[in-house]
């Protein structure tokens, strides 16, 4: 679910893991596994620590590191907002976003439509989404915070500008 995937499927890991790291981690649990069992069989055992061959610091250390905790929030309801550190700094973080010609194309004619529309007119939510970050870009290249490159790319859209007709109803809600 943090992934987006509906339903769990073990041959999607492959995806994201190489197969050398997904057989160490799935071994690697087993292990895991196997020596919680001991552990829970022989726990009050003079030899416990003998049979799952790690000493009693190095028990205290795993134990600590891998304990059963709740679930972080973006593994129950699949949202990052608990993986980002709000207490650093209180700054904004860089982010990239990779622009083209074409794309510029698409934004300058989703900013212009919306710009223009009458004000009554619904727009679907990725629409606004899409509007607010062509208008951090517009920004962002009328405040000179951006390479020439992009600067060149902006003025190349400008200059064949996209038939609104193109996207006008895959706007709309």
């Amino acid at each position: 679910e943090a992934l987006g995937h509906d339903t769990y499927n073990p041959r999607l890991l492959s995806s994201y893991l190489p197969a050398p790291i997904l057989d160490f981690f799935q071994s690697r649990w087993v292990s895991i596994f196997q020596h919680a069992l001991i552990f829970e069989a022989m726990k009050d055992s003079e030899f416990l620590f003998d049979a799952i061959n790690i000493s009693k610091e190095e028990l205290e250390l795993f134990l600590a590191n891998h304990a059963l905790k709740p679930f972080p929030e973006h593994m129950v309801r699949g949202q990052i907002n608990d993986l980002i550190n709000t207490d650093v700094d209180k700054k904004l973080n860089d982010g990239v976003i990779t622009v083209s010609v074409s794309l510029l194309k698409v934004l300058n004619a989703l900013v212009e439509i919306i710009d223009r529309a009458p004000q009554k007119q619904k727009f679907s939510a990725i629409a606004i989404e899409w509007y607010e970050a062509a208008k951090y870009i517009h920004r962002s290249i009328q405040g000179g915070l951006v390479d020439q490159a992009i600067v060149d790319a902006m003025n190349a859209a400008n200059s064949e500008p996209l038939d609104f007709s193109r996207i006008r109803d895959a706007i709309y809600a």
